[in-house]
C-alpha cells in the first residue's frame, strides 16, 4: 500500500514541467533505435526523375512507383505489433534492418519497372517494421522528463535520411543516366548493416521485459536509463501494476500470465472500448492521419516537380533546392526536440498546423500567380520556395515528432504495440494516397489549387487538434489512460450539465417562463404565426434580388458589354452595401420600433427596383444596386428580430424560420423572374426582371397597418399595457402572458409589482454602451454568445451558398448545360428545392433542435460539395461529353441546397436572433448581419475569379473544406436553445461555457500538486 499510495503520489516524475532532466545512457538507447527511422527518409528521395527517363515512365507510372511504398509498408507495420510482442522490441529493429538491406540491394540491382517495384515492395515492408517500433521503444525506454525530447529522435531521422537521401541524389546526378539512380537506392543498403551492428549494445525495452516475467532485467534496465533509484522504483511499481503483477513481488523471474498475441487487443481497440481507450485510439489515428493528409510527403517527394512548376528549370538547381529543403527541415526537428518538454506538445501541434496553414495559402497563390503569367515572375518564384521551406520548418518543429511522440505515448501498456501499429498504418495509407495521386490532383485542379486544399484540410486539423487533444506532457506512460478518462468524463460533465439545467429550469417558473411541455410538442399561436409571416415577408427582398440576378446578369453582361470581375462587382458589392443597412437597422429599431423599421426597408428597396429597371448604363445600375442593399440590410436585421421577441417559446424556431422561408420563396420568385421574361428582347427582359422587385415592397407597406409592435420594444417605452395586450394574444395561455412579461420587466429593471399602463423607464443610450458591453468589457457569456452569433453567420455562407445562388447558370454551363433556357429552368429547380426543404426544416425546428439539424446539414453539405467538386472536376478534364458526371453534378447541387435549407439555412437567423439578452439584441443581430452580408461579398465577388484560378471543382473542394471547419466548430461551441425563453438564453451559455474550463482548471490544479510534490 506504501508503494501505491507513493506512486499515486509522484505520477509526474519529479516536475519535469520546470526543468527536464537528461539521463545519458536512456539518450544513447533513443538515438540507436532511432537510426531505424533513416530508412524511411532515405529511400523518400528524388531519384524518380532519373528512373523516369531511363525507362520512358509515365507520370501514372512514376505516382505508383513513388507511393506504393507507402501501402507496402502496411504489412511491416501490421506484423511489427505481434513481432514486437513475440521477439522482443530490440530484435524487431534488427527484422527492419534486414529486410531494408535487401530492398535496397533489390532497387539497387533492377534492370526493368517490375524488378524495381519488387524492391519497393520489400523496402516498404522494412520500413514499416521501422516506422512502428522506434518510437514504441525510445517511449518505453525514457523517463517522463525527456520523453518528448527523446521520442522525437525518430523524426529527427527521417528528416537526416531526407537530406541525405537529398544529398545523394545532387552527388550521383553527375553519372551516367542508368547508373546515378541506382547508387541513389543501392547505397541504402548500407545504414542497415549499421543497425544490425548496433543492436548488441541495445538494452531490451524495461516493459516488454516485465510483460516476459523478467524483472531482474527490467529492473537493471530502468536503473540506468532513470533520472534517480526512486524514479526507477515507481516506473516499475506502475509497469507492474498494468502488467497485473502484484507490488510485493520482487523475484528476477516471475511468471506472467500469457495473454493471446492480439486477438484480445484488437477486441478491446475496436469491439469493446471503454470511453477513455475509444478518445486514444481516435487522437492516435487522428494525429498520423492529420500529419500526411495536408502534404507534407507531396512536398518532400515531389519538390523538384514543385520548384519547376515555380519556375526552376534546371535540374541541377532543382536538386540544389531539395537540398535546402532538407536541411531546413533537419535543423527545424532538432530544435524541436528541445522544445517538446519545455512546451509541451499540444502548444507545438497548434502553433505548427497554424504555420503550416499560412505557409499553404501563400504557397497557392503564389504557384496560382505563376501559373497565370506568361512571363517570369521573379517576386512568385522566390516567395514560392520561401514558402515552400516555411512549410517544412513549420512541419518539423511541431507535427512532424509530435506525430510519433504523442502516438507511442498515449496507449496503455497492454495495447501499445497494436496502437502504435494502426497509428503508422494510418500514416502509410493516407502517405501512399497523397503521393500517388498529387501529380494527377495538380494536373486536375492546378497545382495552386492543390495547397489551397492541403490549407484547407490544416484548418480542420487544427480545430480537430483544438477539441480532443490533451497536454501529456510530464505524464508517465502508466497514467495516460487516467488523463484521457479525465478528458471524456469533463466533456460528459458538460452534456450532463445541459441536461439537468434544463429540467432545473423546467422546474422552476421563475427561470424558465417557457410553457413546460415545448419539447414535447411544440404549439403554434395563429396570431403569432401571422405576425412572424407578415415580417418575415421583407425576406423576400433578398431572396428576390439573388434569384434574379442570377439570371439577369446573363442578359447585363450581353447588352451593357461588361466584363467578369465587372459583373462579380455588379452581384457581389450588393452583400457589402447591406451593411449600412444592416448597422442602421439596430439604432432605427431602438428608436422608432421594429414595425416601423420594416417599412423604411420597404421604402428603401422600392426606390431601389426601379433605379435598376430604369438603369440605362452600368454606373445607373451600380447606384441602383447601392440603394437595393442597403434597403435589404434593414430588411434582414429586422425581420428575425421581430418575429423572435413575438413568438412564444414553444413554437419560435417554426415561427423565426420564416424569414429563411421566404428568402428561399423569394429566390424562387426570381428564377421564375428569370424564365418568364427571357423571351422579351434583351433590353428590356433584364430591366423587368429587376424592376418588378418593386411590387413587394408596396405589398409590404400596406400590410404594416395589421402587425402589432414587438412586446419587448413596447416594454422599453414603457408602454406596459400594450405589451401585456399584445402578449396575450402571442402567447398561449394567459399564465404564460404574465410569465413572459414579468421577465421582460425584470430585464428592463421595472419592478415586479408595477402594473401601470405607463411607466417610465430610465432613457439609455442608443447603443454606445451596447458596443461597449459587446466588445470592451464583455463577460466570458457575452464572448461566447457574440462568437456563436458571428461564427453561425460566418459558416453560413463561406462554403458558398450564394457562389451556387448567383452564379448557377455558369455552374450549370460548366457541369455542360450549354442552352440558356435549359440553364434557367435549372435554376428553377435550385429554387424549387430550397423552398420545399425550408418548409420541411420549419416543422423540424422545435421538435429535432437546432443543434441536430445544424449538425446534420454541415455533414450534408461536406458530402454534396466533395462530390460535386470530383463530378466537375471529370467534366472538366474530359474531351468528351460525360452524362453520368452531368447528371451527378446536377444531383449534388440540388443535394447541397437541399442539406443547406433544411439546417444552417433557418437555424443561422433563428438562432442570431435568440441568444442575445434583450439589452444586446439589436445590434448583436446586426453584428450578425454584417457578418453574414461581409461574408457573402467576398464569396460573391471573388467566386468567378476563384474557379479561374483553381478550377470549378478546386472551388467546391475549397468550400467542402470550409464546411468541415464550420461542422467541428458548431460541435465544440453550440448549446441546444430549442425550447428555452429569450430571457434564459444568458444563463445557459453561462453554463455551457463555464464547463467548457473545466479540464483546464483541472490540468492547472495536477500541475501545482506535482510541482508541490
Amino acid at each position: 500500500m506504501a508503494m501505491d499510495s507513493q506512486s499515486q503520489k509522484t505520477l509526474a516524475d519529479f516536475d519535469p514541467i520546470k526543468k527536464p532532466k537528461r539521463n545519458k545512457f536512456a539518450f544513447a538507447c533513443a538515438i540507436l533505435a532511432s537510426m531505424t527511422s533513416v530508412l524511411l527518409g532515405y529511400v523518400m528521395s528524388g531519384a524518380s526523375i532519373y528512373i523516369q527517363d531511363d525507362f520512358r515512365l509515365s507520370d501514372l507510372q512514376v505516382s505508383f512507383l513513388v507511393g506504393t511504398l507507402n501501402l507496402y509498408s502496411l504489412v511491416g507495420s501490421a506484423a511489427a505489433g505481434r513481432t514486437s510482442d513475440w521477439i522482443g522490441r530490440r530484435y524487431t529493429i534488427v527484422v527492419a534492418g534486414a529486410i531494408f538491406f535487401v530492398g535496397a540491394l533489390l532497387m539497387g540491382f533492377a534492370t526493368n519497372y517490375a524488378f524495381l517495384m519488387v524492391g519497393r515492395f520489400v523496402a516498404g515492408v522494412g520500413v514499416g517494421y521501422a516506422l512502428m517500433i522506434a518510437p514504441v521503444y525510445t517511449a518505453e525506454v525514457s523517463p517522463a522528463s525527456s520523453r518528448g525530447f527523446l521520442t522525437s529522435f525518430p523524426e529527427v531521422f527521417i528528416n537526416a535520411g531526407i537530406l541525405l537521401g537529398y544529398v545523394s541524389n545532387y552527388a550521383f546526378s553527375k553519372l551516367p543516366l542508368h547508373l546515378g539512380w541506382r547508387l541513389m537506392l543501392g547505397i541504402g543498403a548500407v545504414p542497415s548493416v549499421i543497425i544490425a551492428a548496433i543492436i548488441l549494445i541495445m538494452p531490451e525495452s524495461p516493459r516488454w521485459l516485465v510483460l516476459q516475467g523478467r524483472l531482474g532485467d527490467a529492473r537493471k534496465v530502468l536503473d540506468r536509463t532513470s533520472d534517480s533509484k526512486e524514479e526507477a522504483q515507481l516506473r516499475l511499481a506502475d509497469i507492474k501494476e498494468a502488467a497485473g503483477i502484484p507490488q510485493d513481488c520482487n523475484d528476477d523471474i516471475v511468471q506472467v500470465q500469457k495473454q493471446s498475441h492480439g486477438e484480445g487487443v484488437w477486441r478491446e481497440l475496436f469491439i469493446n472500448p471503454t470511453p477513455a481507450v475509444r478518445h486514444i485510439l481516435v487522437c492516435g489515428v487522428g494525429i498520423h492521419f492529420f500529419q500526411q493528409i495536408t502534404g507534407i510527403d507531396a512536398v518532400v517527394l515531389y519538390s523538384p516537380r514543385i520548384f519547376e512548376k515555380a519556375g526552376i528549370t534546371s535540374s541541377n538547381m532543382k536538386l540544389l533546392a531539395t537540398v535546402a529543403v532538407g536541411f531546413v527541415k533537419t535543423i527545424f526537428i532538432l530544435v524541436a526536440t528541445f522544445l517538446l518538454d519545455r512546451i509541451g506538445r499540444r502548444k507545438l501541434i497548434l502553433c505548427s498546423m497554424s504555420g503550416m496553414i499560412f505557409s499553404l495559402l501563400i504557397l497557392g497563390f503564389a504557384l496560382t500567380v505563376i501559373d497565370h503569367s506568361h512571363e517570369k515572375l521573379n517576386w512568385a518564384v522566390a516567395l514560392s520556395i520561401a514558402m515552400v521551406l516555411c512549410y517544412v520548418a513549420t512541419f518539423s518543429i511541431g507535427m512532424g515528432p509530435c506525430t510519433w511522440v504523442y502516438s507511442s505515448e498515449i496507449f496503455p501498456l497492454r495495447l501499445r504495440a497494436q496502437g502504435t501499429s494502426i497509428g503508422v498504418a494510418v500514416n502509410r495509407v493516407t502517405s501512399g494516397v497523397i503521393s500517388t495521386t498529387f501529380i494527377l490532383l495538380y494536373k486536375a485542379i492546378t497545382i495552386g489549387g492543390a495547397f489551397f486544399l492541403f490549407a484547407s484540410i490544416a484548418c480542420v486539423a487544427w480545430v480537430f487538434f483544438y477539441l480532443i487533444f490533451p497536454e501529456t506532457r510530464g505524464r508517465t506512460l502508466e497514467d495516460m489512460e487516467v488523463l484521457f478518462g479525465k478528458f471524456i468524463k469533463w466533456r460528459s460533465v458538460g452534456k450532463d450539465d445541459h441536461k439537468n439545467s434544463s429540467s432545473q429550469l423546467d422546474s422552476n417558473p421563475k427561470q424558465r417562463p417557457a410553457n413546460s411541455d415545448v419539447i414535447r410538442k411544440p404549439k403554434t399561436n395563429k396570431y403569432a404565426f401571422a405576425c412572424a409571416i407578415l415580417a418575415s415577408m421583407s425576406s423576400v427582398l433578398l431572396g428576390y434580388d439573388f434569384g434574379v440576378m442570377s439570371g439577369a446578369a446573363i442578359y447585363i453582361k450581353e447588352e451593357l458589354k461588361i466584363s467578369d470581375v465587372q459583373l462579380e462587382v455588379l452581384v457581389g458589392t450588393l452583400n457589402l452595401y447591406c451593411l449600412i443597412g444592416a448597422a442602421a437597422a439596430g439604432r432605427t429599431s431602438d428608436w422608432i420600433g421594429r414595425r416601423y423599421t420594416i417599412v423604411v426597408a420597404a421604402v428603401i428597396f422600392f426606390v431601389a427596383a426601379l433605379l435598376m429597371g430604369f438603369a440605362t448604363n452600368y454606373a445607373f445600375l451600380m447606384v441602383g444596386r447601392f440603394v437595393a442593399g442597403v434597403g435589404i440590410g434593414y430588411a434582414l436585421m429586422i425581420a428575425p428580430v421581430y418575429t423572435v421577441e413575438v413568438s412564444p417559446a414553444s413554437s419560435r424556431g417554426f415561427l423565426t424560420s420564416f424569414a429563411e422561408v421566404f428568402i428561399n420563396g423569394g429566390i424562387l420568385l426570381g428564377y421564375v423572374s428569370n424564365y418568364a421574361f427571357s423571351k422579351l428582347p434583351t433590353n428590356i427582359g433584364w430591366r423587368f426582371m429587376l424592376g418588378i422587385g418593386a411590387i413587394p415592397s408596396v405589398f409590404l407597406v400596406l400590410i404594416i397597418i395589421v402587425m402589432p409592435e414587438s412586446p419587448r420594444w413596447l416594454v422599453m417605452q414603457g408602454r406596459l399595457g400594450d405589451a401585456k395586450r399584445v402578449l396575450e394574444k402571442t402567447s398561449d395561455t394567459k399564465e404564460e402572458a404574465q410569465e413572459r412579461l414579468a421577465s421582460i420587466k425584470e430585464v428592463i429593471g421595472i419592478p415586479q409589482d408595477c402594473n401601470d399602463e405607463i411607466v417610465q423607464v430610465p432613457k439609455k443610450s442608443h447603443g454606445e454602451g451596447v458596443w461597449t458591453e459587446l466588445f470592451l468589457k464583455s463577460t466570458p457569456t457575452t464572448r461566447h454568445i457574440l462568437l456563436c452569433a458571428l461564427g453561425v453567420h460566418f459558416f453560413q455562407q463561406a462554403p458558398g451558398v450564394d457562389a451556387v445562388v448567383l452564379y448557377t447558370p455558369r455552374i450549370f454551363e460548366k457541369a455542360g448545360i450549354t442552352s440558356d433556357n435549359h440553364k434557367l429552368l435549372a435554376t428553377v429547380a435550385v429554387g424549387f428545392v430550397k423552398t420545399l426543404f425550408i418548409l420541411v426544416a420549419t416543422f423540424l425546428l422545435d421538435r429535432v433542435g437546432r443543434r441536430p439539424l445544424l449538425l446534420s446539414s454541415l455533414g450534408g453539405m461536406v458530402v454534396s460539395l466533395t462530390t460535386l467538386g470530383f463530378a466537375l472536376t471529370m467534366v472538366d478534364n474530359s474531351d468528351e461529353k460525360l452524362n453520368w458526371a452531368i447528371g451527378l453534378s446536377i444531383a449534388m447541387i440540388l443535394a447541397f441546397v437541399a442539406f443547406f435549407s433544411i439546417g444552417i439555412g433557418p437555424i443561422t437567423w433563428i438562432y442570431c436572433s435568440e441568444i442575445f439578452p434583450l439589452r444586446l439584441r439589436a445590434q448583436g443581430t446586426s453584428l450578425g448581419v454584417a457578418t453574414s452580408r461581409i461574408t457573402s461579398g467576398v464569396i460573391s465577388t471573388t467566386f468567378l475569379s476563384l474557379y479561374k484560378a483553381i478550377t470549378i471543382g478546386g472551388a467546391f473542394f475549397l468550400f467542402a473544406g470550409v464546411a468541415a471547419v464550420g461542422w467541428l466548430f458548431f460541435y465544440a461551441f453550440y448549446p441546444e436553445t430549442r425550447g428555452r425563453s429569450l430571457e434564459d438564453m444568458e444563463v445557459l451559455f453561462g453554463r455551457f461555457f463555464g464547463w467548457r474550463y473545466a479540464l483546464k482548471d483541472e490540468q492547472k490544479k495536477s500541475e501545482s500538486s506535482t510541482a508541490a510534490a
